[in-house]
């Protein structure tokens, strides 16, 4: 028996012009490296990166787009990641069926240390 595939998140991502010629992200297809890799790889590498985490109800097309019922929340996480003098690099905005999306962050540097 085949299995139908399900989406478990809708991904937008947003380059300026310039980025996106310049590290490879205006073509189609997959990153081989992921696109940290590739602004790195570009000269571009990333400094930091602000992330924000919601939850609401889905949309209409949120819905159809991620095959579930209006009943479920979705999470949704923005993040904007920046060069280390602070031009923004990517805007990323993901939406997720909240059942079936688990946000997990392990071992984040934290500039500084501890005091």
């Amino acid at each position: 028996m085949a299995t139908a595939e399900i989406a478990v998140q809708i991904q937008e991502a947003f380059y300026p012009v310039d980025v996106a010629e310049a590290c490879g992200l205006d073509q189609p297809g997959k990153i081989l490296g992921g696109v940290l890799g590739a602004l790195t790889a570009g000269g571009l590498a990333p400094g930091f990166a602000d992330e924000k985490v919601t939850a609401r109800m889905p949309t209409t097309a949120d819905a159809a787009a991620l095959g579930m019922g209006e009943r479920v929340p979705v999470l949704c996480v923005e993040r904007v990641v920046r060069g280390r003098g602070g031009r923004v690099l990517e805007a990323l905005r993901v939406v997720g069926a909240a059942d079936r999306v688990e946000l997990r962050y392990d071992e984040l540097p934290l500039a500084g240390g501890v005091a």
